[in-house]
């Protein structure tokens, strides 16, 4: 405990999230695991247990625990909200890139009857400069082209390149879009959307400070994934570890933290979605309703 503590780590705060385990402790829900094979993909690399307590004392659940993955945050934002911020910037481009058709008169009508999901594959698979020269783009405007193609190309790849290099990438395209008066500012615009979704989560998702001693670097639940872990292949001790183990025990989330996550995730399934129609007819009588009142006007 002592070694911990001059570790700079903050287990002995009332806020700690986790506690370590004995051995000789029985698997529990909030169980946190950690995958043996350090090759294993992000939604195998850290789980938690779901299953009920009373279903493990009685051996109710068959040997198979069920569990949710936890993300590293870097991982999760860049699989859930990098996509949706690129989507609105892509389209942005898109648009450029008919506009500069429309607008131009070397090709006339032909360039301008470009769709947007051509336009798009052809930005995504095309050089810069021979799309221009395609389209008889001239002066300003086959400048602008390039411009907007290679700002495509180059938020595109930043994807697969970790949050920083998003950002970096962000900032440059939004500058180029005329959205910002310098590449400093846009990035930082950007970053603070990022942190503002981690900061408040949806439903589905739960932020976690730390797992381990080791692992304290911010971390989400994502609690729409429900894996399956056979029990027989986790170990609880790192001293003896088996050929067949694929799971090692790391701690246990304490309360309320594990209270939290069980109803977040009851919260998640219990929802009873309705037809689209019903819900039309629902707006319907909303708007006939408003519109009554409209008419007095």
């Amino acid at each position: 405990m002592a070694e911990r503590a001059s570790a700079g780590t903050s287990s002995t705060l009332p806020w700690e999230e986790w506690r370590p385990l004995l051995a000789r402790e029985p698997i529990r829900q909030g169980d946190v695991l950690r995958a043996v094979d350090h090759t294993a993909d992000m939604w195998h690399r850290w789980l938690i247990v779901l299953t009920a307590d009373c279903d493990l004392a009685r051996a109710k659940h068959g040997g198979a625990l069920s569990c949710v993955p936890v993300l590293e945050y870097s991982n999760y934002l860049s699989t859930f909200r990098l996509e949706k911020m690129c989507a609105l910037v892509e389209r942005k481009l898109v648009d450029r890139m008919q506009e500069l058709c429309r607008s131009s008169s070397a090709k006339g009508d032909a360039s301008a009857i470009i769709s947007s999901a051509r336009m798009q594959s052809w930005m995504q698979e095309g050089e810069s400069d021979q799309i221009s020269e395609t389209l008889g783009l001239l002066d300003r405007a086959r400048d602008q082209a390039v411009e907007y193609v290679n700002a495509f190309r180059e938020l595109g790849a930043s994807k697969n390149d970790g949050l920083h290099a998003f950002v970096l990438a962000m900032g440059h395209v939004k500058l180029v879009l005329a959205e910002g008066k310098s590449e400093a500012k846009v990035r930082i615009a950007v970053a603070r959307d990022l942190a503002d979704h981690l900061s408040a989560l949806p439903g589905d998702a739960m932020f976690l400070n730390s797992l381990a001693d080791d692992l304290r670097s911010g971390y989400v639940v994502y609690l729409r994934r429900v894996l399956e872990v056979n029990e027989r292949t986790v170990v609880t001790s790192a001293h003896s570890i088996p050929f067949d183990a694929q799971y090692l025990r790391l701690g246990r989330l304490n309360p309320p933290y594990v209270y939290a996550l069980t109803q977040q995730f009851a919260n998640v399934f219990s929802a009873i979605g309705l037809p689209a129609a019903y819900e039309g007819a629902r707006g319907a009588v909303a708007d006939q309703f408003l519109s009554s009142y409209l008419e007095l006007q």
